[in-house]
């Protein structure tokens, strides 16, 4: 029985405590409550909780989630209990905490809870509330599950900020940006190397770089994979490799499908595409085309390799050249030419968000399918070019021997790879 008294939820933290600093607790959330909570933080949305459980609690259970990443304390402004608000059943525990922000009227807040007497008094207060609605919670009133009385996930509260007047600070809700890709013909040096993990990362990679150029934050990735039969080793090395992907980009990987159709492929073969979703505001929204003039600087991000395209003329050159992947690389004395090659493409968006969200770039281009020439114009309005100079850096080693091996002219090169950007 959950006894709303303050002492004892003050026990429970520390109850808690051993637990979740060990790993073995970590608070189950819905996967649309870390999405939805990261969106509103990003969108300039405070978020505070009010729980009758202490503060300490709270921070315990909000620093110790399932999701990814786990710790959502960064993004929580402030936190309310019992003893520093008040029982959640009386309105004056309300008036108390709009009380702390004098600056933002009663009706420009949002109050949630699964508890209608707790809404209830968030209503006399003079708050916007709902019910929330979740598998597993005490059947509600019917008065109280009508159209705009209650929720059952977070995903389409949008509507409702709007009508609470709630915005982000440059006045807009948060724009929702989507991007699928694949990892192309990569897939199949992964597959005579047996080595898959490093392609599940490129996967996330694809699509979370398509996300981050047009000045959105990634917040969930899903994967399909197809293949003849199900090989589970392989399977999981894969995601394994989306997973760390997921991490590294910030994101959750909250699903995916498996298909398999031996009539489609042959026996080992795979193939993967993958789907990100990401959020930001119109002041983070690029390229900023009417804010570029000329003389302004073009800089390049280092590439970890060939990243995930042109492979096609990749592994027709190392046919031509008589190498097996499993053979040394020309031009790298330490790795195998598919080590060298499986080198998962760099996910970029711990590299620029902070630029992003800061105004300090007006626009970014993904050098994926088409290189350099195809890739930086895009982001530019039609009265400016780029000029870019091969030789301001060090294009990586595994270019030059491309280059050379497969007798590729150099606007070609410029036209099909990364070059070491």
């Amino acid at each position: 029985r959950d006894v709303k008294v303050s002492y004892l939820k003050a026990l429970q933290g520390y109850l808690w405590l051993a637990g979740y600093e060990s790993g073995e607790i970590k608070a189950p959330l819905f996967p649309d409550v870390s999405l939805s909570m990261r969106a509103w933080h990003d969108a300039g949305i405070k978020l505070i909780i009010y729980s009758s459980g202490s503060v300490p609690a709270q921070k315990l259970l909000f620093g110790h989630t399932n999701a990814q990443p786990p710790n959502l304390i960064p993004i929580i402004s402030d936190w309310f209990d019992t003893v520093n608000a008040g029982m959640k059943m009386e309105s004056s525990s309300y008036t108390s905490i709009l009380s702390r922000y004098p600056d933002t009227q009663p009706q420009e807040w949002l109050f949630l809870s699964d508890n209608v007497d707790e809404v209830t008094a968030a209503r006399a207060a003079g708050m916007h509330s709902l019910v929330v609605v979740r598998p597993g919670n005490a059947p509600l009133p019917e008065c109280h599950v009508g159209e705009g009385q209650a929720v059952r996930t977070f995903e389409g509260l949008a509507v409702d900020l709007a009508k609470c007047g709630i915005q982000t600070n440059d006045g807009q809700l948060p724009i929702v940006v989507g991007a699928i890709d694949g990892v192309g013909t990569k897939l199949l040096i992964a597959q005579k190397m047996g080595k898959h993990d490093t392609v599940g990362i490129d996967l996330v990679a694809m699509n979370v770089n398509d996300l981050v150029v047009q000045g959105a934050r990634p917040l969930m990735f899903l994967d399909y994979y197809g293949c003849s039969k199900l090989d589970l080793s392989t399977a999981a090395s894969f995601v394994e490799g989306v997973a760390a992907g997921c991490i590294d980009a910030g994101c959750t990987l909250v699903g995916g499908e498996t298909a398999e159709m031996p009539g489609m492929y042959q026996k080992d073969d795979y193939d993967a595409a993958g789907c990100a979703v990401g959020v930001m505001t119109g002041r983070h929204r690029l390229p900023r085309t009417q804010d570029m003039a000329q003389g302004d600087v073009l800089l390049g991000l280092s590439s970890s390799g060939v990243h995930s395209n042109g492979f096609s003329l990749v592994r027709k050159i190392v046919e031509r050249e008589g190498l097996q992947y499993s053979d040394q690389a020309p031009w790298d004395q330490g790795r195998s030419v598919g080590e060298n090659l499986l080198t998962p493409t760099r996910i970029y968006v711990k590299s620029l968000r902070g630029v992003v969200e800061k105004g300090l770039v007006k626009g970014l281009a993904h050098i994926t399918g088409g290189g350099l020439i195809d890739n930086v114009p895009r982001m530019l309005p039609d009265e400016l070019a780029a000029e870019i100079d091969l030789t301001s850096w060090q294009v990586p080693a595994v270019f030059k021997w491309l280059k050379i091996s497969g007798n590729v002219e150099a606007l070609q090169m410029c036209r099909t790879f990364n070059m070491g950007i």
